[in-house]
């Protein structure tokens, strides 16, 4: 077929990109999506998102030991890029990376940038007005993205902040959010992610928040056919149980919609 030229554009042929004829499906499948996990230290991330299968821990600080996974110790910046380097190749069996905290991933970068530059902080020298921040920023998001164009589901695990907000009528309150430096970083990783999910205690047991109040962030895209009760009423809380094999199990329990209660009255 010849390819067609308007005025000032460049060449596109039909061997290139086509057109759809029927709507993409939803994904079903919890591990298929994009997810930001957060909550205080040693409350079980790591070890949750280790019952996810075919799944590598890219693991940015020290702290796996007590864990049964698949990891790979990223301590540096080059060591990042070299495992995302391999996992583009092929010849493995992983179809979910799990950031192992982007935090932590994020100051190797700058600290990688700092030492190509010859300089101590990230506003020196060639790095400053903003240009060493907008360099660190833009080679995050673009190696976290190649991840998902390597066809593999991302998750992202990071701790909590508790941050002051006001409210609509001059109030302060606080709120609890994810832990990340960098605000730009922050709003990135938001918007990216499928689906943000809170773990915290609640009279001394563990539960995952899968819809935000006014005192946490956490929700999904989904939500309007995902983590409801049978009876089709939103889930706000599920219970991790007393091992990280019951935690699984019960998350996809209420991603399927099979959860029976609510939990709404523990919802942060």
């Amino acid at each position: 077929m010849a390819a067609v030229k308007k005025e000032g554009s460049p060449i596109i042929t039909s061997s290139e990109i086509s057109l759809p004829n029927k709507k993409t499906q939803p994904k079903q499948n919890f591990s298929e999506f994009r997810w930001l996990f957060y909550g205080t230290k040693k409350i079980g991330k790591t070890a949750l998102l280790s019952q996810v299968p075919n799944t590598l821990f890219l693991a940015c600080e020290k702290g796996d030991n007590a864990q049964e996974l698949y990891s790979v110790e990223t301590f540096t910046w080059s060591a990042i890029l070299k495992t995302l380097a391999l996992l583009k190749q092929g010849n493995h069996n992983y179809k979910h990376v799990v950031i192992d905290t982007a935090d932590v991933a994020f100051d190797h970068l700058i600290r990688h940038i700092c030492k190509e530059n010859g300089v101590e902080t990230i506003n020196e020298g060639s790095l400053s007005y903003g240009q060493g921040i907008n360099k660190s920023r833009l080679h995050f998001i673009r190696a976290m993205n190649e991840f998902v164009y390597a066809g593999l589901a991302r998750t992202i695990l990071l701790h909590e902040r508790r941050i002051e907000i006001q409210d609509n009528i001059g109030r302060t309150t606080e709120k609890i959010t994810p832990l990340i430096s960098d605000k730009k970083i922050e709003e990135y990783i938001n918007s990216d992610v499928d689906g943000i999910i809170y773990m915290f205690y609640h009279k001394n047991k563990r539960y995952m928040q899968v819809r935000g109040t006014n005192g946490v962030e956490a929700g999904t895209r989904m939500s309007h056919y995902k983590f409801l009760t049978p009876t089709g009423e939103p889930v706000f809380c599920v219970p991790m149980g007393d091992s990280q094999e019951e935690a699984w199990k019960n998350l996809q329990i209420a991603f399927a919609n099979k959860q029976e209660k609510t939990f709404e009255e523990v919802a942060k």
